[in-house]
């Protein structure tokens, strides 16, 4: 009785994965990170028939068919999306002195669907700052709203939320002096726990206000996330002469070329339910050796 129970154990984990409807939706996905203009530039199946029905299948599979069932099966509640932005205008405005005013106060990683291209329509929503230190020589990017309405990760119907991992490089590149430069000033992991997707019935959207104060208190649709750690601002192009690079007009033509590049990995709890699973499998080769044979011969 304990083998014919493990089996049915396993192959039930397998088949009454019904996923939840707002969840692995990628048809028509468009990634787009969206600059945010600087305002402030002054300043499941019976038991007995998956029995029946598998057992022949996982019989033939053997522990190695198995193994791999499951392997696919964990790999459906984790995606990922990726995209990039370039521009050359971190800065609205740079004195002779080199004091600058930003042009951009941050930006948004918008997720559409169905070759949407209307932002207010996005199904996920991630938001982040440019926030300078308090001597102002640094600035760190914050995370400050996230949503998610349509995973792109699978999730089982009985679940209601999804974790984010949200990684983030920007690099630029600069003439100084005339010699040319590049590099990567930031490179960094965000983390959102526990996000609530849109119910199956309802319209709700629960947008997240971001928390980085780990000692504060979280309310309703607040999660916490830290800030980046600290980044030195956007190089900005000089001649020969070290002066800015201007056209024939004299305004300045290059104000800071920078590129943000974005990978969102989106993972479900259930992913890590069934590594777990997967892993005793990976350690009981004996056993289900046992149980199959204990199968085949009743």
């Amino acid at each position: 009785m304990g083998t014919r129970t493990g089996i049915i154990a396993l192959i039930f984990l397998i088949s009454s994965c019904a996923a939840h409807k707002n969840s692995e939706q990628s048809k028509g996905e468009k990634i787009v990170i969206e600059l945010n203009e600087n305002k402030n530039k002054a300043a499941g199946a019976e038991i007995g028939g998956i029995l029946l029905a598998a057992a022949p299948y996982f019989i033939d599979w053997g522990y190695k068919g198995l193994q791999t069932l499951f392997d696919r099966e964990q790999k459906k509640y984790v995606a990922t999306y990726k995209s990039k932005k370039k521009d050359e205008n971190f800065y609205h405005k740079i004195s002779p002195q080199g004091e600058v005013t930003l042009n951009y106060s941050g930006f948004a990683i918008y997720r559409l669907l169905d070759k949407e291209t209307d932002l207010t329509k996005a199904v996920s929503k991630i938001s982040f700052e440019f926030v300078p230190n308090s001597s102002g020589s640094m600035l760190s990017l914050v995370p400050k709203e996230i949503f998610v309405n349509r995973s792109k990760a699978k999730i089982l119907k009985s679940d209601t939320d999804i974790d984010l991992i949200v990684k983030i490089s920007i690099k630029s590149k600069w003439l100084a002096e005339g010699v040319f430069n590049s590099k990567e000033l930031l490179n960094s992991e965000f983390t959102f726990k526990n996000i609530k997707i849109q119910p199956e019935d309802k319209n709700d959207r629960f947008i997240y206000k971001v928390i980085t104060d780990k000692s504060q208190e979280l309310k309703e649709l607040e999660v916490y996330c830290e800030p980046s750690e600290r980044f030195s601002y956007v190089p900005y192009s000089t001649n020969k002469d070290g002066d800015l690079i201007r056209d024939s007009g004299l305004n300045v033509i290059e104000k800071g070329y920078f590129i943000i590049e974005t990978e969102v990995i989106e993972s479900d709890d259930y992913k890590k339910r069934i590594e777990k699973t997967s892993k005793k499998i990976q350690n009981s080769k004996d056993l289900l050796k046992e149980i199959f044979k204990t199968v085949t011969s009743e």
